[in-house]
């Protein structure tokens, strides 16, 4: 996957008539969902990868010369799906399976509407557009203050607020 330069602020408001902001936001969400930034269900990465594979096949299932439904475009599952995902898995045909049976389900979604659903979709998540912090305490008093805290956790910090993740 390519990696952009720079990445785009999530509270930067840019327009969704704008092609250009659409698709840099979708390809930095699409990274951040597959890279693992986002942390998220099975069922969410199925649906994101639905939508991602309709995003790049357009409308038409995937076919084999034998007019059956591929799974040809889906043969580098880490390209669609987040690594923890594909690892829980014995069997890549299941998840291959599920991606392309909702896949078919987004008949007639055009490329730039698989495009906005992927965005809506992890927009709605509240660690969407955060930037991420390693916090360690301190300073560990005589009296015990700190003791018990975890050595360090990571802050997610983003237009919705602060999350320890």
């Amino acid at each position: 996957m390519n990696e952009l330069p720079t990445r785009v602020p999530a509270r930067m408001k840019l327009a969704d008539d704008d092609d250009a902001a659409v698709g840099l936001l979708y390809a930095q969400a699409r990274g951040d969902v597959v890279e693992a930034r986002y942390p998220c269900s099975e069922q969410d990465a199925v649906t994101l990868a639905a939508l991602q594979l309709r995003e790049e096949q357009g409308d038409a299932p995937p076919e084999d010369e034998a007019g059956e439904v591929s799974s040809a475009p889906l043969a580098q599952l880490a390209r669609y799906l987040p690594e923890k995902i594909i690892a829980r898995k014995q069997d890549d045909a299941a998840l291959r399976g599920k991606v392309l049976a909702l896949h078919a389900k987004l008949d007639g979604y055009s490329r730039r509407e698989a495009r906005l659903s992927y965005l809506d979709y992890v927009r709605a998540w509240k660690l969407y557009g955060s930037s991420y912090f390693v916090a360690e305490p301190t300073a560990r008093t005589a009296q015990g203050a700190g003791e018990g805290l975890p050595a360090s956790v990571v802050v997610a910090i983003n237009a919705k607020g602060v999350l320890v993740v």
